[in-house]
């Protein structure tokens, strides 16, 4: 542009102006291809990134006891495997489209300006650290906030899991009001902690603006009075500007990649926090040796306590009774007198503070955890259906069972009549009403 100007302008020469134009128009075209490149690579990229994660991480909760599964909430694990992985994906996807780029033209914009005139480069460099500075402080106080935005939509996918699951009772009472309103009040609360974070963000770019507008004036009452007194010329005082301009976009580029960085890191805290995470109950020396086997299936506790993991008190005190083989087995007790706590040491939902819960005279901690679970069988309080058919659900836990077999469990469990009723008998799907 420089060179259209004081070569081709002030002398009239139209060639100069057409070669350069054209070199101009060659290298968009270039540029258009490679960014063009750049986005394709980069979503393959960011895509790939989000689903190996998103993966990796929901075959860590599966690994996880009830302990830390407790611990973090399946609201919390559900908006780690979807919000906080969307945005370190778009983190990714950002990085790789203008992580290059806007270094590189930085870089090359300084070295074009200092090359044009020193003077002048150092009045545009000595505001960079100033910004560096202006832009960390900022972030600085904008991290601890990103951490509260993610803990808010927690609680409001709490909420909105909550009130799903329990729409009968909801509508049963009429408290659809009363609901409504609980949503509103943590809707509300995500909406101003986000509001309050974003003031904090977009003060970046006010500041920004106002330090290279200031440098950008000073340049110009600098420049214009070289070009009075014929040290820089017209064409490149013009260059030394769209330089400047382009530092300054390469600085805000970078500026909104390390502002998502920031929110990402509160993320990918909170992703680690659970692919760290190690597993409470796992297989103890002689469980992976897998020397045990169930054979009579008589259960004993033995001086058993337990208490959940952050309790203060016992659920469990002092539990003491044998059931042999064969015998059938009734716990009686009020509502919240831990019987389904109890129930869940046997196959080692959760591990006893103290005391031992031993099969066939064996430990449970010592028996392989694959073993202990395929032995046990558990009709729970309330059951999911999954998605899918009825049959498909049946053969859940035996996936090559046989219609015969399928048959022969559902008529034992008095289901075959009704699910006979539908007009897809077992190949109704679950979405219908059962």
């Amino acid at each position: 542009m420089a060179k259209i100007v004081d070569d081709g302008v002030m002398h009239q020469d139209l060639s100069v102006i057409t070669e350069i134009g054209a070199y101009m128009v060659g290298v968009s075209i270039l540029g258009l291809i490679i960014s063009i490149i750049n986005v394709y690579v980069s979503s393959r990229a960011a895509i790939g990134f989000g689903t190996d994660l998103r993966s990796t991480l929901f075959e860590k909760i599966q690994q996880l006891s009830f302990t830390e599964i407790d611990k973090f909430n399946s609201a919390s694990l559900i908006t780690r495997l979807t919000n906080d992985i969307t945005r370190m994906q778009q983190v990714i996807l950002m990085g790789m489209r203008l992580m290059l780029r806007s270094p590189l033209m930085l870089v090359m914009a300084v070295f074009f300006v200092i090359k044009i005139n020193t003077d002048l480069a150092l009045i545009m460099i000595g505001a960079i650290p100033v910004l560096g500075i202006s832009v960390f402080l900022i972030l600085r106080k904008g991290f601890p906030l990103f951490m509260k935005v993610q803990q808010k939509l927690d609680q409001l996918n709490a909420v909105v899991r909550e009130n799903l699951i329990n729409i009968r009772v909801v509508k049963s009472f009429v408290r659809e009001d009363f609901e409504t309103k609980k949503f509103e009040k943590s809707s509300e609360e995500l909406r101003d902690m986000v509001i309050n974070a974003s003031n904090v963000v977009v003060s970046i770019f006010p500041v920004m603006q106002l330090i290279m507008n200031v440098s950008v004036i000073v340049i110009l009452w600098v420049g214009g009075g070289k070009v009075m007194t014929g040290e820089l010329k017209v064409g490149e005082l013009i260059s030394f500007v769209n330089y400047l301009m382009q530092i300054l976009m390469a600085l805000m580029l970078l500026s909104m990649v390390i502002m998502n960085v920031a929110r990402a890191s509160a993320s990918s805290e909170r992703i680690l926090e659970v692919l760290n995470t190690e597993p409470s109950l796992e297989n103890t020396t002689e469980g992976i040796a897998n020397t045990h086997k169930i054979n009579k299936g008589e259960v004993i506790f033995r001086k058993v306590f337990f208490r959940y993991s952050g309790g203060e008190n016992d659920v469990l005190k002092d539990i003491n009774f044998h059931i042999h083989q064969g015998e059938t087995i009734a716990v009686v007790g009020a509502t919240g007198a831990a019987k389904t706590s109890m129930l869940q040491l046997i196959p080692r939902l959760y591990d006893t503070t103290a005391g031992e819960v031993l099969i066939d005279g064996v430990n449970v901690k010592d028996y392989n955890l694959d073993e202990l679970h395929a032995e046990i069988r558990m009709v729970l309080q309330k059951n999911e259906l999954f998605t899918g058919t009825i049959i498909e659900n049946l053969r859940w836990g035996k996936p090559d069972a046989t219609i015969e077999e399928v048959e022969e469990a559902t008529k034992a469990a008095q289901a075959h009549d009704f699910i006979m009723s539908f007009t897809d008998g077992y190949n109704t799907l679950r979405l219908q009403e059962l």
